[in-house]
């Protein structure tokens, strides 16, 4: 079975979809161990235009990201050794780093986050994140 799962989580329903197989998973099999992580992207377009970030800019995205982390660990709570984490960057490439330095067997993601034009136009994280993973990944509906 699978001993450490990653799951992907952006409070989209999907994401939360997928943190409830990972729950389910763990539960039936205690040995396992969950890491939620929720990745924050600060937009490309701000930052390659060589223009100086606004501080409270990057402490909304901060702060959202906590609540984000926040609303995860509720949902985990009652498992032990199971964690949340934030990470900043590119969201598929943050979560296959995350998973690879941390020995994960098994990452589960939601099918759609919320990443809306973005995604339409440069891929779905869930899909780079099946095409490049070394490890196997579920994709949650």
């Amino acid at each position: 079975m699978f001993a450490r799962i990653l799951v992907g989580y952006d409070g989209s329903e999907c994401s939360q979809r997928a943190l409830d197989v990972a729950v389910k998973m763990v539960e039936e099999n205690r040995a396992s161990v969950i890491t939620v992580a929720h990745v924050y992207h600060l937009p490309s377009m701000v930052l390659s235009q060589g223009y100086a970030i606004p501080e409270s800019f990057v402490k909304e995205f901060d702060e959202q990201a906590k609540a984000m982390t926040s609303e995860a660990l509720t949902r985990i709570a009652h498992l032990p050794e199971s964690h949340a984490v934030t990470l900043n960057g590119t969201p598929y490439q943050a979560i296959l780093e995350y998973a690879d330095e941390n020995g994960s067997d098994l990452i589960i993601i939601g099918s759609r986050g919320l990443g809306g034009f973005r995604e339409m136009m440069l891929g779905s994280v869930s899909h780079r994140i099946v095409q490049h993973a070394k490890i196997p990944v579920m994709v949650v509906k």
